[in-house]
């Protein structure tokens, strides 16, 4: 069973990297050369684990290298003593996980934050190209099935000392006694860091393993968002390889023929074989995958291990700046699949259900006025234009971070929240049936699949948030900068002075009564304003009689 909060994959790195780990736990068990506890540097409490698990580099690499994580990059200089250890067995096992923007595609293909980020300042390799050549939308229901064969790991063991040695006290694992030590030039250069990591790196290459994958992801357009429930409940819990499999070889995805599915593929390992371009062969290919691992083994991962946990190190402390690169990916991939969504109800606005605020002034989940709908039109292109200048930015921000990683700055107060633009996004004509669903079918589900990535990610917010960002459905945001923005403020002031600031905010028709129950069923009374956390933006009721004065562009 693997740990809780973990997808297969996690679970099993995480036992690697516990036994990696234990090489350097049982370090110095010889009397007469261990330190003192006066003498052992102590790591800091965020480095209780010190071996990270990261994608082997492209370029290639060996064991023992250098390798700088603030650069992400290998260095083919080996500044360690040890001797080459390996497990033969294999790991085999599927995991699948639904997403629906690029960056959980990212974190279901195993991307570090450093390689997402990597992917949007340059061309991309491997499968890097192919997460970013996948059109994933929320439109569709998307599953990413992942088969892997996994070879014995390839690990740096302690190195025996040479009355180890004539006993015979060593093995393919290693030897029983000894330690995994700095080179005798590289222990004299670590007195000087600044200098040692500029030959060394902060860490070396301490495990490599690969063998063979195969990735694919599976993308159905359902018909209605109690569709998209169905089918996700049906890929999940227990047997859902054997689904996968049914759904690939059906010839149908469901009974509605506007269902259309869409299947890519990638493959890492094996050499010579053909390029699985079908169905039929993908399930194929899985059945050889285990021999193509052990013929022609592709490395997938290596563990970086720092040199402060090796026996001989000096009390010296490597700088080891914190990354980055976690919120950048997640708000890059965020936006980046918001930017394709709106072109596709731009492209074809008559094949979704644009939402307004009716004459009642209920949220409608289908407005009909043809100038209203233009308006709300005219507001999709706007957020567009938001979003391809916030992807602009973050691409020169990915460059510098890539590049001078000491220079590398992201802050998320300077962005809009994905969330105030997905709850833009009008759904498919006919997928959602009242506004509750609308709400988990824009902002619930995501919320979900983000707080299970982290709860620290930007998108794993609280129910009190998604609350938040539900009022504003239906309303209409503006800028500080937008010249109309001064005259909703001057009328929200001057209204303010007959009323209580509380009932601005409150659900109001022209007349300043609440409509009746049974005139928003399904739907819910419309806000007449309400601020956007963190961000000089004003979302407001274009139809409320306070707000009468201010015109609605209503063309594109």
């Amino acid at each position: 069973m693997s740990e809780p909060g973990l997808n297969q994959e996690e679970s099993v790195l995480t036992r690697i990297q516990y036994s990696l780990l234990l090489p350097f736990l049982l370090i110095g068990c010889d009397a007469t050369t261990k330190k003192t506890d006066a003498e052992t540097p102590v790591l800091p409490a965020d480095k209780a684990d010190p071996i990270t698990i990261v994608d082997a580099p492209l370029t290639g690499v060996s064991l023992g290298w250098g390798f700088s994580k603030s650069n992400n990059e290998p260095i083919p200089t080996i500044c360690v003593e040890f001797v080459e250890g390996r497990e033969p067995a294999q790991t085999k096992y599927m995991t699948m996980s639904e997403v629906s923007d690029s960056y959980e595609l990212m974190q279901s293909l195993g991307m570090s934050a450093e390689a997402s980020v990597k992917t949007m300042g340059y061309k991309a390799k491997g499968k890097a190209a192919y997460a970013k050549s996948v059109n994933i939308t929320g439109f569709s229901s998307n599953f990413v099935l992942n088969a892997v064969v996994e070879n014995g790991v390839v690990f740096a063991a302690p190195k025996p000392a040479r009355s180890a040695v004539e006993s015979g006290a060593s093995g393919p694992r290693g030897g029983m006694s000894g330690q995994i030590r700095l080179t005798p030039e590289a222990a004299r250069l670590a007195n000087t860091p600044a200098r040692f990591v500029e030959r060394c790196g902060d860490s070396f290459v301490s495990a490599i393993y690969g063998g063979a994958k195969i990735t694919a992801v599976l993308s159905i357009q359902q018909s209605s968002h109690s569709e998209q429930e169905k089918l996700s409940a049906s890929m999940s819990g227990s047997g859902w390889g054997a689904r996968f499999e049914g759904k690939v070889n059906a010839q149908s995805t469901s009974d509605s023929a506007s269902n259309r599915m869409d299947l890519s593929m990638f493959q890492t390992g094996g050499s010579g074989d053909s390029i699985p371009v079908s169905k039929e062969q993908l399930l194929a290919k899985m059945d050889v995958l285990a021999t193509e691992a052990m013929v022609a083994p592709k490395d997938f991962h290596i563990a970086l291990t720092p040199y402060e946990v090796l026996f001989n190190w000096p009390d010296k402390e490597i700088p080891h700046p914190a990354s980055e690169f976690d919120e950048l990916a997640s708000f890059w991939g965020a936006y980046n699949t918001l930017y394709d969504e709106i072109q596709a109800v731009l492209d074809a606005p008559d094949t979704f259900s644009l939402i307004g605020v009716d004459d009642n002034n209920c949220v409608s989940l289908s407005i009909t006025d043809e100038d209203a709908k233009r308006a709300k039109l005219m507001e999709l292109a706007d957020a567009q234009d938001e979003i391809l200048a916030g992807l602009k930015t973050m691409q020169d921000t990915a460059q510098t971070c890539v590049l001078t990683p000491s220079a590398c700055s992201f802050n998320a107060a300077d962005y809009r929240h994905p969330y105030a633009y997905r709850i833009q996004l009008p759904p498919p004509t006919g997928a959602v049936a009242d506004l509750e669903e609308f709400v988990a079918y824009t902002l619930s589900d995501s919320v979900a699949r983000r707080c299970m990535i982290s709860p620290d990610n930007s998108g794993c917010i609280s129910n009190a948030e998604i609350r938040n960002w539900s009022e504003k459905i239906g309303l209409t945001p503006l800028l500080e900068s937008d010249p109309r923005y001064a005259k909703i403020e001057a009328a929200i002031a001057d209204d303010g002075d007959a009323r209580p600031a509380e009932e601005l905010s409150a659900p109001l028709t022209e007349g300043g009564e609440a409509p009746a129950a049974a005139a928003c069923a399904g739907s819910s009374q419309a806000m007449g304003f309400s601020r956007e956390a963190g961000s000089n933006v004003l979302w407001f009721n274009s139809g409320h009689a306070l707000f009468e004065s201010v015109e609605t562009p209503t063309e594109l």
